[in-house]
């Protein structure tokens, strides 16, 4: 009996521990929002805005430390940084909390496209319920990043921009030669299936002493659109979690908010 009930308890703590540290939702504690925090199970969950016509909502997607196992979303370095924190429940904008369930399998790569399928998921749900298009903003830090700029296909019909953190994917460049498959066949095979677009909409903060991708390494992004992205580059030597050590917090508070507003009164028609 008291070997079963151990059992029982064990599970329990499994499930209340994937739970806490997997979830989707609002981050803040509006109770016009809906779900704050709820366990994400692999649909979207169903979400509920009082004036949804109104509100500016933010997805945030996380960054991957092991894109083969599942990423726990309660670590300090998957937070959604101050620089959005601080704009969150301001002004009706609001932060939606992005916890993927992603994992690479085979062949290697393809998790990507599940993550973008899965900001498709709640980007259909918060149209759904009356949100605007014109109103909804990507953001997300390195593969959460990426997989932002992967969804672009999707710009001005299902979301306005992107706010971006360090987008990468395919490992520290120091890795080319222990992972090459990923440095020189995934990640280019990503780039030409993101740039495939008319447009792409972002904001990006990018890090010079970051391992993954400094603001040289994402040119290919501002050459093809010159006009539409604006790649802002500095150390603060965090590198690659320089958006949680944010040495440059306020003027980064700043661009963001300036951003945002500049991009809400933006016909989103001319993005087509």
């Amino acid at each position: 009996m008291k070997l079963l009930s151990k059992y029982i308890f064990s599970l329990f703590l499994f499930y209340v521990s994937n739970v806490s540290a997997n979830f989707t939702g609002f981050i803040e504690g509006n109770i016009n929002l809906s779900p704050i925090t709820q366990s994400y199970s692999g649909s979207v969950p169903d979400i509920h805005i009082d004036n949804p016509d109104e509100a500016i909502i933010i997805i945030y997607s996380h960054g991957n430390g092991n894109h083969r196992e599942k990423e726990d979303c309660s670590l300090w370095w998957n937070s959604v940084p101050d620089s959005l924190l601080s704009i969150g429940n301001k002004n009706n904008v609001h932060i939606f909390y992005l916890c993927s369930l992603a994992l690479d399998t085979f062949p290697p790569g393809n998790w990507i496209y599940d993550r973008v399928e899965e900001i498709n998921e709640v980007l259909d749900e918060l149209l759904l319920i009356g949100v605007k298009a014109t109103n909804i903003f990507l953001s997300g830090h390195s593969a959460g990043g990426w997989s932002s700029l992967m969804s672009m296909n999707m710009v001005g019909k299902k979301f306005n921009a992107g706010i971006l953190f360090a987008p990468a994917c395919c490992g520290p460049r120091s890795e080319i030669l222990v992972y090459p498959s990923w440095r020189k066949r995934i990640r280019p095979a990503y780039i030409k299936n993101m740039t495939n677009v008319e447009r792409i909409e972002a904001l990006i903060f990018s890090y010079k002493d970051d391992p993954y991708n400094r603001p040289r390494d994402l040119l290919f992004l501002t050459n093809k659109y010159p006009s539409s992205i604006e790649l802002i580059g500095y150390s603060c030597e965090n590198g690659h979690l320089t958006h949680i050590k944010d040495c440059k917090l306020e003027n980064t508070k700043k661009k963001i908010w300036e951003y945002i507003q500049y991009r809400s009164k933006y016909n989103i028609d001319n993005n087509n």
